[in-house]
C-alpha cells in the first residue's frame, strides 16, 4: 500500500472509530445502570445495608438519580450517577469483605 492509500485507510479507520465512540456515548447508559444495580444487589445480599448503611443509601440514591436522568434524556449525568452508584455499592461490599476477614482472622481458625 503506498502512502496516499495508507493515509486514506487510517482516516477511514479513525472516522469509523470516532463514530462508534460517539454512538456509544450518546445513548442511554443502560449498561452502566445495570452494572450499578447488580453491584448494589451483591452488596445487599452480603449484608452491606447493616455494615455500610450510608454507602448503600448513597448507592441507591445515585441509582434513583440515574434513572431520573435517563427519563429526562440527560444521559451524561445519568452515566456519571450510575458509575458513582456502582462505586458506592462496591465500596459497601468491600467493607463487608474486610469485616468478615477480620472476624475470621480473630476467630483463630
Amino acid at each position: 500500500m503506498h502512502s496516499a492509500g495508507l493515509v486514506r485507510w487510517w482516516l477511514v479507520a479513525l472516522a469509523t472509530l470516532s463514530t462508534a465512540l460517539l454512538v456509544a456515548c450518546a445513548g442511554a447508559p443502560t449498561q452502566e445502570l445495570s452494572e450499578a444495580r447488580r453491584a448494589w444487589q451483591v452488596a445487599h445480599n452480603a449484608g452491606a445495608e447493616i455494615i455500610a448503611a450510608r454507602q448503600m443509601q448513597r448507592a441507591q440514591d445515585r441509582i434513583d438519580n440515574a434513572e431520573r436522568a435517563i427519563d429526562a434524556d440527560a444521559y451524561s449525568h445519568a452515566r456519571q450517577e450510575a458509575l458513582a452508584a456502582k462505586a458506592e455499592a462496591l465500596a459497601a461490599h468491600g467493607a463487608v469483605v474486610v469485616l468478615r476477614k477480620r472476624q475470621w482472622s480473630s476467630s483463630g481458625l
